[in-house]
């Protein structure tokens, strides 16, 4: 793992319950059982390592809150020369077996360099579309929640107003119906 970066990144999309927050306990351990990140109810959060070795444990914990369940977008992303370059200068150096020209040398890396930016920007348009994918899931949540509140208080109020209406009635038959 020589020259990449890692990148772990997290946040709390939707929790369960009207009045539940969206915080979570998250740790990153090594391969030892040592914690090298450690977190207390935070909503997001992003940590980047270099040249990590051995098998890393990446925790979550929602212990704190017992009533309610929560919804959590995590993203693992390694950075650095990969082995698909390799495979690629492979694949464009069996030219130099045959004495091939300068020109075609020349073609060869302009080639390379081009699908070298197009998977760069590859990588960075699915970045953003699972951006987008988190920030749609977290409003639909959002979205879905408010209806609830909604349909919960619309209920409320028509059970007083027809409460209100029957006290109303009784109220006014009262008046005329004296002895």
């Amino acid at each position: 793992m020589d020259g990449q970066t890692i990148l772990v990144e997290y946040g709390v999309l939707s929790a369960g319950g009207q009045y539940a927050k969206l915080d979570i306990n998250f740790r990153i351990v090594d391969p030892r059982g040592i914690p090298v990140v450690a977190e207390f109810k935070k909503k997001a959060g992003s940590h980047s390592f270099d040249k990590m070795e051995g098998d890393f444990k990446i925790c979550f914990d929602n212990k704190f809150s017992l009533t309610s369940s929560k919804v959590v977008y995590f993203e693992v992303i390694v950075e650095g020369e990969d082995e698909i370059d390799d495979d690629l200068a492979k694949v464009f150096r069996d030219g130099e077996q045959f004495a091939v020209e300068d020109e075609y040398e020349d073609n060869v890396k302009e080639i390379e360099g081009k699908l070298k930016k197009i998977r760069e920007d590859i990588i960075i348009t699915a970045h953003i579309q699972v951006q987008t994918q988190k920030r749609l899931t977290k409003d639909r949540s959002m979205a879905e929640n408010n209806l609830k509140r909604v349909d919960t208080m619309s209920l409320v109020l028509v059970v007083l107003m027809v409460g209100a209406g029957m006290v109303q009635v009784v109220v006014v038959k009262r008046l005329f119906h004296q002895k």
